[in-house]
């Protein structure tokens, strides 16, 4: 008797849980459909930004915009730090000149911005070969194009965050900032944005001001000292 009530007991539960899987997916396909026509949306306004092949793009990622986007935030929140350090004369540190060019040119050729990337290229040619001449004359041009397309991602960024609707908490998820705290220890940049994607959905009351802290650190790529913080955080 006592394993028929047993049965019941799990039959009942398998049902229940059953009903609630289909409550949470039918749920999922209208926020996945809102997302996708916020999406679909600001897809089509991003082809405007000159130097994005975003056809390609999609292509290379199996068509899936919101793996795409999440993608481009990350080159658009590490680039323009690279960027920075490429304002330092060829001739102070050739090697940091060097080697933040070519991690320019390969980002930039990575998610199609091939203007970009190809004109980098260039630049990281000349830096192997010393040609002073070279990146004296191509460097500004260069710069100001390559700020003039990363302005133009940050603002599409701005626009497509701006429909979202951001819930109310008092402090980020422990959960999420661990999570970005594993990504930061391995300089995971891809992860590292998909955890502050999560973290910058909701808007917080009580943060002390820690996610506007942990966005700017994330942008000039502050990994250690975000590290030191978020482990600074967790022992209190």
């Amino acid at each position: 008797m006592e394993n028929k009530n047993l049965q019941c007991e799990i039959s009942k539960y398998t049902d229940e849980i059953a009903l609630l899987r289909r409550e949470r997916d039918t749920l999922l396909q209208i926020v996945n459909r809102i997302a996708g026509i916020i999406i679909e949306s600001d897809i089509a306004n991003i082809k405007i930004i000159d130097g994005l092949n975003i056809e390609k793009g999609l292509k290379h990622f199996a068509n899936d915009k919101e793996w795409y986007l999440r993608i481009l935030r990350s080159y658009t929140a590490s680039t323009r730090t690279k960027l920075a350090l490429l304002e330092i004369p060829y001739t102070e540190n050739p090697q940091q000149y060097q080697t933040t060019v070519h991690g320019v040119k390969g980002a930039s050729l990575g998610i199609f911005a091939d203007e970009i990337g190809l004109y980098a290229k260039k630049l990281e040619k000349a830096a192997d070969e010393g040609d002073v001449e070279y990146i004296n004359k191509n460097n500004p041009v260069f710069l100001d194009t390559a700020y003039k397309f990363i302005t133009g991602l940050e603002n599409f960024f701005i626009r497509l965050d701006s429909k979202i609707e951001k819930s109310k908490k008092d402090k980020p998820d422990k959960a999420l900032l661990t999570k970005l705290l594993a990504a930061c220890r391995i300089y995971d940049m891809v992860e590292i944005e998909a955890a502050m994607t999560e973290i910058a959905k909701h808007q917080y009351e009580a943060d002390d001001g820690l996610v506007l802290w942990l966005k700017k650190n994330v942008e000039e790529m502050n990994y250690e000292k975000i590290e030191e913080k978020l482990l600074a955080d967790f022992e209190n």
